[in-house]
């Protein structure tokens, strides 16, 4: 392999944006795993991801899905599957709400 004048960083000069991205993404997850086990070695059955949810409502009390989404700038789909497996944890409650037809 010979460098021919070339940055060392020739690729991430490339993809610019994309590669910064990607190494937030990488840096987030590994910092989210650690956390996670630091959770595990003390005997907390909790997940950091579970975090901005259960933050938010300790401030806001009660939200329903769409606006908890929007405080925490999560898709509605995500924070419905964070608030399921939140509630087998029982760490948050829901009400349901039925609607007539």
């Amino acid at each position: 392999i010979k460098n021919m004048g070339q940055s060392n960083n020739w690729l991430i000069d490339e993809l610019g944006d994309l590669a910064m991205a990607t190494r937030l993404m990488r840096l987030s997850e590994w910092t989210r795993k650690d956390v996670t086990r630091i959770y595990k070695e003390h005997k907390l059955d909790f997940e950091s991801k579970w975090f901005p949810v259960l933050y938010v409502l300790s401030k806001k009390n009660e939200l329903g899905i769409v606006e908890l989404a929007n405080a925490i700038g999560y898709t509605h789909q995500s924070v419905a599957v964070l608030v399921k497996e939140m509630q087998a944890k029982k760490l948050v409650k829901s009400k349901q709400t039925y609607f007539p037809n």
